[in-house]
């Protein structure tokens, strides 16, 4: 893998939070610990470290790490080869927020006893979610894939009562959704945002949504401006234009999304229609 450490640390300044992808050969980390939550995923070789006292863990590939604030722990490569790891920090106020989402009782912090964790569903939401927010991503996208893997770790791992969602007929919420996905499109929309506009909780409100439309919010928004994009086209206006009315990043966004969506670009198609 290398033999020479590299750190690559970014802030996602809509969600606040801080990532890490890092290859560590040589850095041994001394005990310490942090006043926020540690979600870690080893992508290639092994590493170790202590935790709780004495105790060894070791974490292969497609192992999963969550330590808890204000836990003394160790960290570093458990043989030459060395060890390639990504990282989230959610902040305590953040993992709060979101067990307050689950649960409806407020000042809840989880304590996950389970230090390594092998689940691969797990895993891989927080691969997309590393992906997602690397690639500047939708802020809808981002928020709801951190709200999924935060409440996936609670659900399965934490020592927090969860209850039961039973789902009524709340049509009326999944119809304001839609009508303000509509009216916003340029916008950046967040799960928080549609929330608060059905006066759900973001758990309930994002299950509510998935269960009813059969797609997540996100691809429920990202499937109207495609549609709106669409219209565009034909009414001929330039694709730059098009891409930031219809709250895509840039052109360059607009062009994949919508290539994935039709098969085509947007100037093929524009051809095609105009």
């Amino acid at each position: 893998m290398g033999n020479q450490d590299w750190v690559n640390m970014y802030r996602d300044s809509h969600l606040d939070i801080e990532t890490l992808h890092g290859y560590f050969v040589g850095q041994a980390f001394s005990r310490h610990m942090h006043d926020y939550y540690v979600i870690g995923l080893i992508h290639k070789g092994l590493q170790t470290f202590r935790y709780r006292g004495n105790t060894r863990y070791v974490t292969p590939p497609g192992g999963l790490l969550f330590l808890n604030p204000g836990e003394a722990h160790t960290g570093e490569a458990a043989n030459e080869e060395g060890f390639e790891y990504y990282a989230f920090y959610p902040r305590i106020a953040q993992v709060r927020a979101i067990v307050s989402d689950i649960t409806g009782r407020d000042n809840e912090l989880p304590l996950f006893n389970n230090v390594r964790v092998d689940d691969a569903a797990l895993a891989n939401q927080m691969r997309e979610l590393h992906i997602s927010l690397r690639n500047d991503r939708a802020p809808l996208q981002s928020e709801s894939m951190l709200f999924c893997l935060i409440s996936s770790m609670v659900k399965r791992y934490a020592d927090i009562r969860l209850t039961e969602l039973h789902f009524g007929k709340e049509n009326k919420a999944i119809e304001t959704a839609k009508a303000y996905m509509q009216a916003n499109l340029a916008q950046n929309i967040t799960l928080t945002d549609l929330a608060n506009a059905t006066g759900f909780s973001r758990y309930y409100f994002l299950r509510l949504f998935t269960h009813v439309m059969g797609m997540s919010p996100h691809t429920y928004l990202e499937s109207v401006r495609l549609m709106q994009a669409k219209v565009l086209i034909k009414q001929g206006l330039g694709l730059r234009d098009i891409a930031y009315a219809t709250g895509f990043s840039d052109q360059s966004h607009f062009t994949n999304r919508l290539k994935q969506y039709l098969g085509i670009t947007p100037g093929l198609y524009a051809k095609g229609v105009q």
